[in-house]
């Protein structure tokens, strides 16, 4: 699942689960890029309340994009493939 702008989602705590290697292909939700079997992605966890309902999200980006995230102030209200990889620059609709 991938926050979007257009819930009423607050964010009770996030979470990076250390890197790790991908034993298949998994797609970035940051920038919607491939994250190829063999190469390094991070699980973030996000602990969230969505009209008064508590529940986890996770999502699997690629370590840049993670860090990408986390410099934005209104992360993670993001939409799935909104930014380029590992940037902040939002990609031309």
């Amino acid at each position: 699942m991938v926050i979007t702008k257009e819930t009423d989602m607050r964010v009770l705590s996030v979470e990076v689960e250390v890197a790790k290697k991908t034993k298949k292909g998994q797609v970035c939700s940051w920038c919607g890029g491939m994250i190829m079997k063999g190469e390094t992605f991070e699980t973030v966890r996000l602990r969230v309340t969505e009209r008064g309902i508590a529940k986890t999200v996770s999502e699997k980006l690629h370590p840049e994009c993670t860090v990408a995230a986390s410099t934005l102030s209104d992360v993670p209200t993001f939409v799935f493939g909104e930014y380029r990889r590992g940037t902040n620059v939002k990609v031309p609709v």
